[in-house]
């Protein structure tokens, strides 16, 4: 077990199947709760909060508000004032539009959705990108 930054609070980190990454047991998520526009204060304040107990694990999906909830989570983690190395971004693919290549996991749809999430974000790179549901 490893302390959290500066809090005396203890966080469980561990590896990220075999990718290298140490992540903490906990993430912080954005399905139910940063969607809306309306709420983004209170986001950022949970954000914040996640990370000051050791959370250093975000994860959202292009979905989530359309793109909304990826806005709120990039501004969340700027306002952390940390370095970008220091947390774990995951965003994840399925369908974000309803293009004919805007949907399911072909090449073009992730690349150009990855490229929309890192606009949105505000990042240069994400760490993890996961397939939101099968493909068949």
């Amino acid at each position: 077990m490893e302390a959290a930054a500066d809090t005396g609070k203890k966080m469980i980190y561990r590896f990220l199947g075999n990718s290298g990454l140490r992540v903490s047991v906990l993430s912080f998520g954005t399905w139910l709760n940063a969607h809306d526009p309306k709420q983004e204060e209170a986001v950022i304040a949970c954000i914040k909060a996640s990370w000051d107990n050791g959370v250093n694990f975000f994860d959202t999906a292009e979905i989530y508000g359309t793109g909304v909830s990826e806005t709120i989570l990039g501004k969340g983690l700027k306002a952390l004032g940390v370095r970008r190395s220091d947390y774990v971004v995951a965003s994840k693919y399925i369908k974000c539009g309803n293009g004919e290549n805007d949907k399911m996991l072909g090449a073009k749809h992730l690349y150009e959705g990855v490229l929309e999430t890192l606009k949105r974000m505000e990042l240069d790179y994400l760490d993890v990108i996961f397939a939101h549901r099968p493909d068949f």
